[in-house]
């Protein structure tokens, strides 16, 4: 969680400027507790999240042009952080459980991403560097941990199960 964050940090402050813009995202919470922060920066940013369970945490932030992010939680204390930044990046993660973890970042152009949890303490990290990758994660189980890092058209599919 505390990488999560030093990532979200650095990338916002290297920024010299930005503009927010909240026009481009959605959100529907059930529960207690759940929380959002959404910072968007450019033209044409896409966003929608779905929170239902409780103590459930999202943070994102979308730079440049027409990104677009699917996110859903359902459970107790999930953890998502997103972060696009380029054109034209594609986005959908689902959790579904307790006390999951994602951490996924895109910077490029037409990159590709599904990230599905369901179980529990569960942890995905994706970095997809340049243009036109595309990652595939699914989880299914207890106590799983995935990294991955891709830089250019690069295809990754993995599925754990236990």
């Amino acid at each position: 969680m505390l990488s999560s964050w030093l990532c979200f940090l650095l990338l916002i402050f290297s920024l010299p400027v930005i503009a927010l813009d909240l026009d481009g995202w959605d959100e529907l919470s059930a529960g207690e507790g759940n929380t959002a922060s959404v910072w968007q920066s450019g033209a044409d940013q896409n966003l929608t999240l779905e929170q239902s369970g409780e103590a459930n945490f999202f943070r994102s932030a979308q730079f440049d042009f027409n990104n677009n992010l699917k996110a859903s939680q359902n459970g107790f204390a999930n953890s998502i952080t997103a972060i696009q930044r380029g054109s034209g990046n594609q986005a959908s993660i689902s959790q579904t459980g307790d006390y999951n973890d994602v951490v996924m970042h895109q910077s490029g152009f037409d990159n590709y991403s599904e990230i599905t949890q369901v179980g529990s303490f569960n942890v995905a990290e994706l970095t997809q560097l340049g243009e036109n990758n595309s990652a595939y994660i699914i989880q299914n189980g207890y106590g799983l941990s995935v990294s991955v890092i891709q830089s250019g058209n690069q295809n990754v599919q993995i599925e754990q199960n236990n």
